[in-house]
């Protein structure tokens, strides 16, 4: 019985070849100027296309640095056949983050905040490493931080001139994200240089809730400081004195409370099969999360019909690793809410076998744009035009200075679907 066993998951083998891309991993965040290209294969065939590089697909690829920019990187990694013709239904797209070098201090989140200004809209403020997080934060970087939760928001003109922000033009052109929260000029001015009070901040935060209350602003301050039921989930409870300092720190992390952000998670090496040869055409393959699930050879032989599996580089390996792949091929999912360890690209399953996929209904909230719910559900902003076609959605366009612009309108409390 062994032995047939054996003979079968070797014919399996060679029939089903399996290629797993060991680095980088999907969302992978590092703080260097490039990262290692690793794969490794079950078979001699095929190659990879990289950076207009060709690398032959082996069982043990050859290594490559890739560069990386400052930010998000889209690293497209295609595969061709022996005939060199591309496979286009396996071309991955693996998104690398590159932060700024930064010391230990610095969470992933706030780095991620710290690098997109300095990158996107020339706001530097980590030197040397350090990003003085425990510093209190001046008025300009309190705006610019919060701006940046609403970068895909299209700019609108600002409601008054700020003429001692005339030096910072790069700080205003991200204040047109949301110039409604801006303050007025304060006996003519800005202050940009100002330090924040915990007063103050919480009076921002309760306009970008869309509040009209606002806590005690007159020149007499209560010992205490008072805060709005609607915020105790987002300010610390240890906050007693209104007229203390808050750090960048403090800022941040209101922020990402407020907003309820989460950085994408570093997950999945890249699996790719496919059976037999490398095709030319064929069944769509489908991407997705999966969970391992050990399973015993009956229970192989009853799911074979409508299900494929990928089987570990080794024949033993294969009978206590077999990886469940169903999902869509443009949003990576978990199946049964699990842990995913690797991001599979099945070759083997038609696309009209999967099962079908349960609509979830989301409600839009307070200072939502398609393209931030689009980068919350979806990891990308740039797939709002799926939640469009999902909900039927219109689409206005208007040229504004010759450039061509798109825009949904949404409002709170709206639902909408996610496939």
């Amino acid at each position: 019985m062994i032995l047939r066993l054996a003979f079968f998951l070797m014919i399996w083998g060679a029939c089903f070849a399996s290629v797993i891309i060991q680095s980088p991993l999907q969302n992978q965040v590092t703080h260097r100027p490039t990262i290692e290209f690793n794969a490794t294969s079950s078979v001699n065939r095929g190659f990879f296309m990289i950076n207009d590089e060709l690398v032959p697909i082996r069982k043990q690829t050859k290594q490559l640095n890739l560069p990386l920019q400052m930010g998000q990187n889209d690293l497209v990694v295609y595969v061709l056949n022996d005939e060199l013709k591309i496979q286009p239904n396996l071309t991955q797209k693996i998104h690398v983050y590159r932060q700024l070098n930064t010391d230990g201090d610095v969470r992933g989140d706030e780095a991620r905040v710290l690098t997109d200004l300095a990158t996107s809209h020339y706001i530097y403020l980590v030197k040397n490493g350090d990003a003085k997080m425990d510093q209190p934060i001046l008025k300009k970087d309190m705006f610019a931080f919060l701006m940046w939760f609403y970068t895909d928001r299209l700019p609108c003109p600002l409601q008054h001139h700020y003429h001692d922000m005339d030096t910072h033009l790069n700080y205003l052109s991200l204040f047109e994200r949301f110039p409604n929260v801006l303050p007025m000029p304060e006996l003519g001015g800005f202050y940009p240089n100002a330090h924040v009070t915990r007063r103050e901040f919480i009076n921002l935060l309760l306009l970008i809730n869309g509040s009209s209350e606002q806590i005690s602003t007159s020149r007499l301050v209560s010992p205490t400081l008072i805060i709005p039921r609607s915020l105790r989930h987002v300010i610390p409870e240890s906050w007693r004195r209104p007229l203390v300092f808050v750090s960048r720190r403090d800022v941040l992390s209101a922020y990402f409370k407020l907003f309820d952000y989460k950085a994408p998670v570093p997950s999945s090496r890249l699996l790719l099969d496919w059976p037999g040869p490398l095709s030319e055409g064929g069944d769509v393959p489908l991407l997705s999360n999966f969970n391992g699930v050990n399973a015993s050879f009956i229970q192989v032989m009853d799911r074979f019909k409508g299900a494929s599996y990928r089987l570990g580089l080794s024949v033993w390996s294969r009978l206590n690793d077999i990886r469940l792949s169903l999902g869509d091929p443009l949003n990576s999912r978990v199946l049964d809410g699990g842990e995913s360890d690797v991001l599979a690209v099945d070759y083997g399953k038609k696309a009209s076998d999967q099962p079908p996929m349960s609509a979830r209904v989301i409600v839009v909230q307070k200072g939502d744009s398609i393209q931030k719910i689009a980068r919350r559900y979806y990891g990308d902003s740039s797939k709002w035009r799926r939640l469009v076609d999902i909900n039927q959605l219109k689409v206005r366009v208007s040229t504004v200075n010759g450039q061509v612009l798109s825009s949904v309108h949404i409002e709170p409390g709206q639902q909408l679907r996610l496939m």
